[in-house]
């Protein structure tokens, strides 16, 4: 079953009940993941997706819920890209670095919206072009989202394609926090992380990446392991990040491999995370915003939200180059379960 709700501006939100205990509201301003309900091992259906319960705070927060990153996901340092040897100024909007794209970025324009209806899947469309120099990029952009419910398999699948009439960059991903636990007032220190990766990102202190290296015990989660477990150790806490805030290379990314598995062994919930995009930051909700009134009540206190983000491996701008005859194709699929199925 679909609903549709169209507000002020054009803006839409797409509440597609797949399953009775599978709810998915998508909404077109920064082709977002508005929501995402799912049962737990007691049988209650609950959001596992914080954002704001009042929608225009959804719309004018800087916190991204859920909404698509880009021209180019994560920070670039004092807003500066050279590509082909000439040199772009972008829009500034984190001190002196441009992150997530620019202060007016994909995440807050608003997307036209195609629906479109199979028996095993429900595809919902965004498009949306970006003209030469919007925040700062050069080249023209053809974005579309496809967002792919999968009606009975608890699955979501979004197929990002980008194209351009010349050449320009891109390297998107979506910023959609969980939370798995059933308890609103529990927060994600208690998920167990599995990530498919042997090698994480060097940061510095404005938390722009200057490199990678091996993983080490605080950053392996090759083995399973409580996001709390090592967050408190002072390499994450005497630094600005105060937590997790890193990109990790994924080992094996093709859409049949668990890049990231999430548990919350309290409700039962289990994500899983297959992507085609070799990197993959982790936020772990370090930056508390306590003047939001959250769907799943409360605030967005420290660590009340984790955001897993599938992107192209940053501050390697030759890859994130598409030109006329080499567009972007990329996905990330979501995958819904119990610990118990």
């Amino acid at each position: 079953m679909i609903e549709l709700q169209t507000f002020s501006g054009d803006i839409k939100l797409i509440k597609v009940t797949a399953q009775e205990d599978f709810i998915v509201t998508l909404c077109s301003f920064g082709a977002s993941i508005y929501d995402i309900q799912t049962k737990d091992i007691a049988g209650n259906i609950n959001s596992i997706t914080p954002h704001p319960a009042d929608f225009d705070d959804f719309l004018s927060s800087r916190k991204f819920y859920g909404k698509t990153l880009g021209r180019i996901a994560g920070r670039i340092k004092n807003g500066r890209l050279v590509v082909y040897e000439k040199r772009y100024q972008l829009r500034q909007n984190e001190n002196n670095n441009t992150l997530h794209g620019g202060p007016d970025s994909l995440s807050f324009r608003n997307f036209s919206t195609k629906i479109e209806e199979n028996s095993d899947v429900l595809n919902v469309i965004f498009t949306y072009f970006s003209p030469d120099q919007e925040e700062g990029f050069p080249g023209n952009l053809d974005l579309k989202i496809t967002y792919s419910i999968y009606i009975k398999l608890k699955k979501i699948v979004i197929t990002y394609l980008a194209m351009t009439d010349n050449w320009t960059v891109f390297n998107p991903s979506n910023h959609v926090y969980f939370n798995l636990n059933s308890d609103h007032e529990e927060n994600i220190l208690n998920h167990q992380l599995f990530l498919n990766a042997s090698r994480v990102s060097l940061l510095e202190e404005d938390l722009c990446i200057h490199g990678f290296r091996e993983v080490n015990r605080i950053f392996d989660f090759r083995i399973p392991k409580l996001i709390g477990q090592d967050i408190d150790d002072s390499s994450l806490q005497n630094h600005k990040a105060w937590g997790y805030d890193h990109t990790w290379l994924i080992d094996k990314f093709d859409m049949q491999t668990n890049a990231a598995l999430l548990i919350s062994k309290e409700s039962g919930r289990m994500l899983k995370i297959k992507t085609d995009l070799p990197a993959l930051n982790m936020y772990s909700g370090n930056y508390p915003v306590n003047d939001l009134l959250l769907n799943r009540g409360g605030y967005l206190y420290r660590y009340q939200a984790l955001a897993l983000e599938p992107q192209l491996i940053p501050n390697d701008i030759n890859n994130w180059i598409i030109e006329k005859d080499k567009p972007f194709l990329g996905h990330i699929c979501y995958e819904f379960s119990l610990t118990t199925d």
